[in-house]
């Protein structure tokens, strides 16, 4: 493309399965408008290393409204459906946060990420005025 202008295409759907080689995850583009030969769906075979870099690419090409706590420092907020701390298998913490859309992720945090998002939650909770749902038991 030596004009410098890119060529895209709008997509109505995306969606994925995982490939049956085990090295891959299929991601469907399914297209707005369907190629001269009918055909809408474009898959693409993306390595597992590549998934969190797809998944960071759309992250960061989300949109977030001004009035949804982004900020320079933090320009995208998802809404978190359920949070959970837990451990993994070497016994490392684990914070699980799964999206609205039905998709977890998992980080793995070492004992000063831990005491610093502890203390950024305290602080955080301290300058806003959240009240603890009916029932919640504080300690």
């Amino acid at each position: 493309m030596s004009d410098g202008q890119i060529k895209a295409h709008m997509i109505a759907a995306i969606g994925g399965t995982a490939g049956s080689d085990g090295k891959v995850g299929l991601v469907k583009f399914v297209r707005e408008k369907p190629m001269t030969n009918g055909e809408s769906d474009i898959w693409m075979a993306v390595p597992h290393h590549l998934l969190p870099y797809l998944a960071t690419v759309a992250v960061k090409l989300t949109p977030q409204p001004a009035d949804h706590g982004a900020t320079k420092d933090l320009p995208f907020v998802l809404d978190a459906k359920y949070v959970e701390f837990g451990q993994g298998p070497q016994n490392q913490l684990v914070l699980t946060v799964e999206l609205e859309k039905g998709a977890s992720l998992s980080f793995e945090l070492d004992a000063g990420q831990a005491h610093g998002l502890a203390s950024g939650i305290q602080t955080a909770l301290g300058k806003a005025d959240f009240a603890p749902p009916p029932g919640t038991k504080l300690s």
